[in-house]
């Protein structure tokens, strides 16, 4: 461990080292690259502030000078007002300091001030008002420049810039100050007198120290030693002299135009230099800062450089303690499965994962050889499942045949209802063990969806009403809202489906309080000439869900994990259900909000079975009037909203009464042909005796409970049906609530009820042979139901025995059966008729092995046909008629033609 660190170490160093120096280049660059930019920026602001001095103070010698000439002021002095208005603008202009915008307040003031008044304009200059408004921003200018450099170079350069320019003020102010009292030929107060002798004193010229500035310590020298700007000096001298000799009589000998003329060309000599100088503060302001940019550069290059390293070593380091690691668990792992109980552990060198990998290579047999226990076992179970199956199947088969038989019978509606129910909840569990049978990917857990064709209708509501007992114990109200025009049947997976709808309710339910509702909605969202997008929500007025719960339900539904419930939601049945949906092709989601419920949705497309007819045809009850009790019209749910739509789609009316308006007023009103009721709302004592004498016909929607409690003798309803209400169930009371039912088309297989009641076979004898005795009951039954007279046999040998006694037209053979079972019975009986030559009888395979290729090997073994249990009486129906009536037909048929054919070509007689 310590040598791997110590390799660590050695690497990160010079990288370190580089980023550290990398890093202090570039901040040392970028600062100093900052401070000559701003360096550039206040020279720029320095000298818009001296030219606007300038202006200013040309105003104000302009104003004094034509003082004495009032009428002229406006038209002599507005160039220089124009040259300050320009200046203001420049400095309105720029963005680095905002603060200078204060400027322009400060020259409307002084204007403002000694506007047509010289005398106000010398007081302020005298004053030092000029000094204090406008010189303030100069100043502090020229103070922040003689401290910007720390290089002495740079701030000789910096500090006789700003001597220049002080300079270059004095003269302004002594120019106006002059100019005044020579035009005006006024004495001067000794005050001003004295304000004159700074102001005179403020515009020497200063010796220069040329060491310091020695770039420009030439040419600079040879400018004020020159002979034209001597010979101003002098004669500056000279009007200076003049005006203190005659300052207290005002009587000057000097023109103001030559002494105006003398200190503007002095002021043009000293701009001269001021560029100077500023020309070579900016070129070593740029030339440095090209510098510095391109050392931040470089640095920047070399901190990126290093960083990328750095990161790329860290990164390879920890994917080498990650592989470490990671090879650590797995030797671990495969110490805990191997018998072998030493451990390796890896470390970071050749020879340390050579032995890493030797070890896993030498594992894997005993890996291997666990599999293959695991797999035994696997088939064991799966065996199992196969034989529990079939063991739960022979009894589901009797109840299945029973329930049919008692479906013939004469029933009422109530019991028809609970019959419906029976038979629809025996469907369902029969397609579970069929998948259970013949489902070869449950060991890999490989979820697998069929593709056949199915009535959604049927198969939705078959899953709802075996939730009617549980919801009805909770004191729930279902309902059930099917869109009308879903009546095609279409291909998927019919048992899955119902799987998802019973696993939501089931979580509905147990979400839900006593007196609530649970609505369960079944929308068509699009469709065309093949498929049908329809949306599936089950909504319940429960517990219901925060943001946190709902998004966490979410999250599981796209990470399919199997987590604990949440509040009282069985998660793992939600798992379960959005693994079915998201392979069909959905996605399941949920809304929730707390303590207001909970809806689960999702949408599947499905093939529509265009082979098929529709399932079921619904008639039109047009005039007919249909009303709905509820104990007020402020009630508004979703069954109530079910009901209407329902109603109003078989072309009748709706109307909603409320308890006061049927009982409680006394005029008179219209009733409707019929009149729905729920029951749960109308238990108050009094108030099914008052439906019950309504005055029209009045349909009770009840449930098993609430329908124990109603007395017999005492209440008569023209229909009383158990929710929830379905569209088939109101076609079914509307019809028997008319006086002229009308023709009602039920589902394409009760279509032929009545035509096989009719069709009676005759002279038709059959054997029956199986070893369950309710199995042999009920395939009797349906026989004898259609005129065939039936022989039993109890098993194999048995049957084979009944066969060499007597003449059958067709034979039914259990597969499974003891002593001799049906393939072997089978064998013996083709045996004798072939032997003897008899007419063979067609022997029909009866069997719960619904794999695809059971029929293969049953016909293989010479049976004629191939019929699944539970059998359906229709089927029963068709396999004798195709056996012991339409085969014999034709095989008559074709020996006659046969015997025609001879006599026609005249070999009969030969």
């Amino acid at each position: 461990m310590l040598k791997k660190y110590l390799k660590l170490i050695i690497i990160l160093l010079p990288l370190a080292i580089l980023l550290s120096l990398g890093s202090y280049f570039a901040y040392d660059s970028w600062v100093k690259y900052q401070n000559e930019k701003s360096l550039k920026s206040q020279l720029d602001n320095t000298e818009l502030i001296q030219s606007l001095e300038h202006s200013v103070l040309n105003e104000i010698v302009c104003v004094a000078t034509m003082s004495g000439h009032q009428d002229l002021i406006n038209k002599v002095c507005t160039p220089t007002q124009k040259t300050t208005d320009a200046v203001m603008q420049q400095i309105l202009a720029q963005k680095e300091d905002t603060s200078l915008y204060k400027l322009e307040k400060v020259v409307y003031n002084l204007r403002s001030s000694v506007a047509n008044n010289g005398m106000v304009a010398v007081e302020k200059l005298v004053n030092g008002d000029l000094n204090k408004q406008l010189n303030v921003f100069i100043q502090k200018y020229t103070d922040k420049i003689k401290n910007h450099s720390k290089e002495m170079a740079n701030r000789a350069y910096l500090t006789y810039y700003a001597d220049i320019a002080n300079i270059s003020y004095a003269t302004e102010s002594e120019k106006a100050l002059a100019s005044y009292y020579l035009t005006l030929k006024k004495p001067i107060p000794s005050k001003n007198l004295i304000y004159w002798d700074e102001t005179v004193k403020n515009s020497q010229i200063l010796e220069q120290k040329g060491e310091q500035i020695s770039i420009l310590h030439q040419d600079i020298e040879d400018i004020f030693h020159s002979k034209d700007f001597q010979a101003i000096l002098r004669g500056i001298e000279d009007i200076r002299i003049d005006i203190m000799t005659h300052a207290s009589s005002g009587n000057y000998q000097t023109n103001v135009t030559k002494w105006v003329s003398l200190l503007n060309q002095k002021q043009k000599v000293l701009t001269r230099v001021e560029r100077m100088l500023l020309g070579q503060i900016l070129d070593d302001a740029s030339t440095k800062m090209n510098t510095y940019f391109w050392i931040f550069i470089v640095s920047g290059f070399a901190i990126l450089l290093s960083m990328l390293g750095l990161l790329f070593y860290l990164l390879s380091w920890r994917k080498s303690i990650e592989k470490e690691k990671l090879l650590n668990t797995l030797l671990s792992k495969m110490s805990q499965i191997s018998s072998d109980s030493s451990k390796l552990e890896v470390k970071d060198d050749v020879s340390s994962y050579k032995l890493a990998y030797d070890y896993i290579g030498s594992s894997y047999e005993n890996i291997h050889e666990k599999e293959n226990v695991l797999n035994m076992e696997n088939k064991t179970h799966k065996a199992f499942l196969n034989n529990l199956a079939y063991e739960i199947q022979t009894p589901l088969n009797g109840i299945s045949g029973y329930t049919k038989l008692l479906k013939e019978t004469e029933l009422n509606t109530e019991q028809s209802d609970f019959v419906d129910i029976i038979e629809n909840s025996f469907e369902n569990l029969d397609s579970i063990l069929s998948k259970i049978r013949t489902d070869s990917t449950l060991p890999a857990q490989k979820l697998e969806v069929s593709n056949a064709s199915f009535d959604i209708v049927k198969k939705i509501e078959s899953a709802v009403e075996t939730f009617s007992v549980k919801a009805d114990q909770k004191d729930i109200l279902l309902g059930l809202y099917i869109d009308p025009s879903l009546s095609y049947k279409v291909k998927g997976d019919g048992t899955k489906l119902s799987q998802i709808i019973t696993n939501l309710i089931d979580n509905a339910l147990n979400s839900s309080n006593a007196y609530d509702t649970i609505d369960i909605t079944l929308e068509k969202i699009h469709s065309d000439m093949d498929q049908v997008s329809i949306k599936f929500a089950i909504s319940d007025k429960g517990i219901g869900y925060n943001k946190e719960e709902t998004d966490s339900m979410n999250k599981i539904f796209d990470s399919m994990e199997t987590v604990e419930n949440i509040n009282t939601l069985d998660m793992k049945n939600l798992s379960i259900s959005s693994k079915i949906i998201k392979r069909m092709g959905g996605k399941l989601e949920v809304m929730s909000k707390k303590g207001e419920g909970s809806t689960f949705f999702f949408t599947l497309s499905f093939e529509k079975d265009n082979q098929q007819a529709e399932t079921s045809v619904y008639p039109t009850f047009e005039g007919m009037r249909v009303g709905l009790a509820l104990p007020s019209k402020d009630i508004h749910r979703q069954i109530d909203q079910t009901l209407e739509i329902y109603v109003k789609h078989l072309g009748a009316s709706f109307t909603v009464y409320d308890y006061e308006t049927l009982f409680e007023k006394e005029e008179e009103m219209i009733l409707p042909d019929l009149m729905l009721v729920y029951h749960n709302y109308a238990r108050l004592d009094g108030e099914l005796e008052s439906f019950s004498n309504l005055g029209c016909k009045v349909t009770l929607i009840t449930s098993g409970i609430l329908r124990s409690r109603i007395n017999a003798d005492k209440f008569t309803f023209s229909s009383i049906v158990y929710a929830p209400m379905t569209m088939r169930k109101i076609v079914k009371i509307f019809a028997e609530s008319k006086l002229e039912k009308p023709i009602v088309l039920e589902e394409i297989e009760e279509k032929t009820e009545d035509t096989e009641e009719n069709q009676k076979f005759e002279h038709i004898k059959a054997l029956v042979a199986d070893d369950n005795e309710i199995s042999q009951k009920i395939i009797a039954n349906m026989l004898k139901k259609t005129g065939v007279d039936v022989i039993l046999a109890n098993n194999g040998q048995k049957a084979f025995e009944l066969r060499r006694e007597n003449d059958f037209d067709i034979i039914f053979m259990d597969i499974d059966m003891p002593l001799m079972n049906g393939l072997e019975a089978t064998s013996k009986i083709l045996y004798y008729e072939g032997v003897n030559q008899f007419k063979h009888v067609p022997i029909i395979a009866l069997t719960t092995d619904s794999d695809q290729n059971a029929k293969e090997k049953y016909m293989k073994a010479g049976m004629d046909d191939y019929l699944l249990k539970p059998i359906d009486a229709q089927i029963i129906y068709d396999v004798v008629q195709k056996y012991c009536v339409d085969l014999p037909k034709e095989m008559a048929q074709a020996e006659e033609d046969e015997l025609i054919a001879k006599v026609l070509a005249g070999d009969f007689l030969k």
